[in-house]
């Protein structure tokens, strides 16, 4: 798409999102059109509406079709459930979130309706993960188990459920809780 198109589109606008949008993601697409869709589905994901399958797919883009469908097919149950938000669904997509490795996707229930979801993909071992809870949290690491796969992509964006002394914890993006039994 040219300059030229697209400042006409900003132009007609008063619609500083759209403008916002334009700026950060119109150079990914070819025509008004593609802008246009990819604009609207991200609209629709934040005011509560999921994407459909197809929808999702379009947002990861044609190379990820049969990992976007299997990552699809994991994170789709969870909206429903309410463990994840429509926009949620649409974030997996736009940031490829577990996209190689659609098991990944773990949620914890950390509260009566209050869930946290996995969005990382790098995994780490486990005695990693246990330096990292311990430093972080202070728990003895020779009482830290492991549940699972522990994930970790930056130190404020990880994803590592563990039990210590017969509580069951996740740490999730920065954060500590209690998974609720």
């Amino acid at each position: 798409m040219e300059q030229e198109q697209i400042k006409k589109m900003c132009d007609a606008t008063d619609d500083k999102p759209f403008q916002a949008f334009l700026r950060d993601e119109g150079w990914k697409y070819d025509t008004e059109d593609d802008i246009l869709a990819a604009y609207t589905r991200k609209v629709k994901s934040y005011q509560g509406t999921p994407l459909t399958e197809d929808e999702f797919l379009s947002e990861l883009g044609i190379k990820y079709t049969l990992e976007g469908r299997q990552l699809y097919a994991k994170l789709y149950p969870l909206v429903q459930t309410g463990a994840l938000k429509a926009s949620n669904l649409y974030e997996y997509a736009r940031f490829k979130w577990c996209l190689r490795h659609p098991e990944a996707v773990i949620a914890c229930e950390t509260g009566p309706k209050r869930w946290v979801v996995n969005n990382c993909g790098e995994e780490i071992s486990t005695d990693r993960a246990k330096q990292i809870i311990s430093n972080q949290w202070g728990f003895d690491i020779g009482r830290i188990e492991i549940v699972g796969t522990p994930y970790y992509d930056a130190s404020d964006w990880n994803f590592i459920r563990f039990r210590c002394a017969g509580v069951d914890w996740v740490m999730h993006n920065d954060s500590l809780d209690q998974i609720y039994q």
